[in-house]
């Protein structure tokens, strides 16, 4: 007789299911000890930091808000809330960017228990980053701002900063001729 031949094939395949639950749950745990190791170490390398923090000495004049929405870290899965994988590297990217600077403030807000606010700054998805400064007008990131974004990030701080672009005047005569609010959303996806 074959193992498991008394078991009816329904009990069969939910004993695997829940075989499979139990590794890949020890497998998340093996994979959160590994993460929480990884993000015990700088995500900018010392030469990283000192190209940034020498560009902000250099270009930032005014002050700039950066405000991240994000939820708490816990080890418990909340059921309907979906999982935020890239929320803790994203905070620890900017607790280093705003190391920088003392130009740059960062402030921390839990997405789910301060849903009013979030939806305020037109925030429904994290992470997000809400960034405000001396111009008119806000800027928000959907995402981490990793890769090519983390230049595009760099550069808004410092448009922020001064109150400036990089806009060629053409373009600042069609957006001054604008009559109404304009939603403007980039979407960028890893290559």
């Amino acid at each position: 007789m074959s193992p498991g031949a008394d078991y009816a094939p329904e009990t069969i395949v939910r004993a695997a299911s829940l075989l499979m639950s139990a590794e890949a749950a020890f497998a998340r745990k093996q994979g959160r000890a590994q993460f929480e190791r990884i993000m015990s170490m700088p995500i900018m390398s010392p030469e990283d930091q000192d190209y940034v923090r020498s560009l902000f000495a250099e270009k930032l004049t005014g002050d700039v808000t950066l405000r991240l929405y994000t939820q708490s870290s816990s080890k418990l899965v909340v059921p309907g809330r979906p999982e935020c994988p890239m929320c803790e590297v994203t905070q620890q990217l900017l607790e280093e960017l705003v190391d920088l600077s003392d130009k740059l403030t960062l402030e921390v807000h839990d997405f789910y228990a301060e849903r009013a606010a979030a939806r305020a700054e037109g925030v429904e998805q994290i992470p997000a980053l809400v960034l405000e400064g001396v111009n008119k007008g806000k800027v928000r990131f959907i995402g981490a701002p990793s890769g090519y974004e983390f230049a595009t990030l760099l550069d808004d701080l410092i448009d922020l900063s001064t109150g400036t672009t990089s806009l060629e005047p053409a373009s600042r005569d069609m957006l001054a001729a604008l009559t109404e609010p304009v939603h403007i959303q980039v979407f960028v996806t890893p290559t």
